[in-house]
């Protein structure tokens, strides 16, 4: 539509210039036959009151061209960025659900006892129902931080309890790494993620976790302690690293 007019406009601009030379010379009682060098001089007039004109207006739907090429540039520079961040997802979710997964096993596959040789052991949830009353003993007879902790790296001799924090940590890990601000996400992206691993996982090792972080010294302690995005997913359902 905008074309339309410029093109409406220089019609105009050559029309109203010609007339006003008509006006100018032929109503003067001058001859056309006579007086060639006026039509001369009306070709020179034409051309030097248009060409100004018509350049100016070239230039304009040059820019208005050059605005529409970069507009749609723009949009198909989103429309890649916006699949190369689905693609992105994709992939995640692949991994992430895999990883969930892999937990749930970890939880199956978890046995416990107190007293060497007892029957039967604890499989899963129950065994850390009895871990965590062990924890609790500790606590009612005055137990620090660190007696807890010696308690509970006396009892993994198998690093069941390492291996469940370790498959918790990574996925944590490769949430906030894969879904980074450098590869075009946001912390609320981060959050929803973490928030889904926390709700998929079994409310019983969610807390040996949180136990975990609580009172190992482990690396992936440490980096959930540290990672703000874990931490605020914990903050939002109302939980936090300091249960026991």
């Amino acid at each position: 539509m905008l074309i339309n007019w410029y093109r409406l406009f220089a019609i105009i601009a050559m029309a109203l210039v010609g007339l006003i030379y008509a006006i100018k010379f032929c109503g003067s009682g001058t001859s056309t036959v006579e007086e060639f060098a006026i039509w001369g001089q009306f070709g020179d007039y034409m051309g030097g009151s248009l060409n100004p004109i018509l350049s100016f207006i070239s230039i304009m739907l040059l820019i208005k061209s050059l605005n529409l090429q970069n507009e749609t540039n723009e949009d198909l520079r989103k429309e890649l960025s916006e699949n190369k961040r689905s693609e992105k997802l994709r992939s995640l979710g692949v991994l992430f659900f895999n990883m969930i997964n892999s937990q749930k096993l970890l939880l199956d596959n978890f046995t416990f006892s107190f007293i060497e040789g007892e029957t039967p052991e604890k499989r899963g949830a129950a065994a850390i129902i009895h871990i965590e009353d062990g924890v609790q003993l500790l606590r009612q007879v005055g137990a620090k931080d660190s007696a807890i902790a010696n308690f509970l790296l006396a009892l993994d001799s198998t690093d069941q309890i390492y291996g469940i924090l370790r498959a918790f940590y990574i996925t944590v890990k490769m949430v906030t790494e894969k879904l980074s601000d450098e590869n075009g996400f946001t912390s609320g992206d981060r959050k929803d993620h973490l928030l889904t691993l926390i709700n998929f996982t079994d409310y019983a090792q969610f807390r040996l976790v949180l136990m975990s972080i609580q009172f190992l010294d482990f690396h992936g302690s440490k980096y959930l302690k540290e990672n703000k995005d874990f931490m605020a997913a914990l903050e939002e359902v109302k939980s936090g690293i300091d249960l026991y």
